[in-house]
């Protein structure tokens, strides 16, 4: 399938090409697909932007994008701030900034093709700099998570129960001390109403992992990987860990690179509180692809009895690749490219969206 282009001067990730501290670099996983139809949602880059949605002609082999309801599409405060958008049944929750730390919801419904107004202001005290990502539970309760605009290595979670918001910034990690930015990678709900949330602890250089129960009980921290590199210029950027069923356990991949920085996984086995011993064995996913780890959006998933991991190798070639293996904890096996010929060269300027 050849190449097709969704929207010129649009994205879904952005980066500061700065090696700065604490510069802005993010992805939002844009594509949602609810098993008719094939969206992508993508933030405009030039004045007066807006985030807007597409539909694709085909859901499996699309050649055209065709945008949705544009005149309602929901005004951003700024092209190179985040957004986050997830499917939940009939209805993509939207999340995006209105003002300079302001992250209000909107929703989609993807029955109609229309945007709608959502629950209002989820916080007022986020950094623009870091991911969004949401969850929803099985009583409709909203869960957001984000970076603190008070101090970036701190992280804050909000959730609307029916009535209106209730705020924590520091509320999923909190540091005690500035440092880098710390960055949700990733936040996907269980059957339990567990919400698991991955995210990069910027004073430890630490991936790790908490639970958020259905009577909103944060878990202590768990480590997926203590040897991040040291600052947050390297540090994973997050994607889209997909959630499935592994022999009746809600399971999700986690992927991420170290100082090697050579990229590895873990299995995360939900549906119960955050701990180690809910974690398998590492095992690397691509032991030659140098750089791609830093900063690289890294998304996983399992089709079948086939488990995924699509990234971006900036060390070798330009590529954008996915490793695979047979369903469960073992080794995986080869990569295979799907983009190649990007610009390579140092990870501060190198492209690092992708979509799975």
């Amino acid at each position: 399938m050849a190449p097709v282009t969704i929207k010129a001067n649009a994205r879904a990730w952005y980066d500061a090409a700065t090696g700065a501290s604490e510069s802005t670099h993010w992805v939002a996983p844009p594509l949602v697909d609810d098993g008719t139809d094939l969206y992508a949602f993508l933030q405009d880059t030039g004045g007066s932007p807006r985030l807007r949605c597409y539909k694709a002609d085909s859901r499996i082999n699309p050649s055209s994008w065709t945008e949705q309801d544009s005149s309602n599409a929901p005004t951003v405060t700024n092209a190179n701030y985040p957004f986050i958008v997830k499917r939940h049944g009939t209805v993509a929750d939207v999340f995006v900034f209105t003002a300079a730390t302001t992250i209000t919801h909107y929703t989609f419904d993807l029955s109609s093709n229309v945007w709608a107004s959502g629950f209002g202001n989820a916080t007022t005290v986020a950094s623009p700099k870091r991911n969004l990502r949401c969850a929803r539970r099985s009583d409709n309760d909203l869960l957001l998570f984000y970076t603190s605009s008070a101090d970036p290595a701190d992280l804050g979670w909000s959730r609307y129960e029916g009535v209106s918001w209730t705020d924590a910034a520091t509320g999923l990690f909190n540091s005690g001390a500035s440092a880098e930015g710390s960055h949700v990678c990733d936040a996907q709900m269980d059957s339990t109403d567990r919400c698991i949330v991955v995210y990069v602890n910027a004073l430890g250089d630490d991936l790790e992992y908490k639970t958020i129960n259905s009577s909103n009980t944060v878990s202590s921290a768990a480590d997926i990987e203590t040897l991040l590199a040291t600052n947050d210029q390297q540090y994973l950027i997050g994607g889209r860990f997909s959630l499935f069923d592994a022999s009746g356990t809600d399971t999700i991949v986690t992927a991420y690179g170290n100082t090697s920085p050579t990229l590895f996984s873990r299995n995360l086995s939900g549906e119960s509180d955050a701990a180690t011993g809910n974690l398998s064995a590492e095992v690397s996913v691509d032991v030659a692809g140098g750089a791609s780890t830093f900063r690289s959006a890294i998304h996983t998933t399992r089709l079948s009895s086939t488990d995924y991991c699509a990234y971006f190798d900036d060390a070798t070639n330009g590529s954008v690749v996915y490793s695979t293996r047979s369903a469960g904890t073992g080794a995986w096996s080869g990569r295979t490219a799907f983009v190649t010929g990007i610009a390579t060269g140092s990870t501060s300027s190198a492209p690092l969206g992708m979509v799975v």
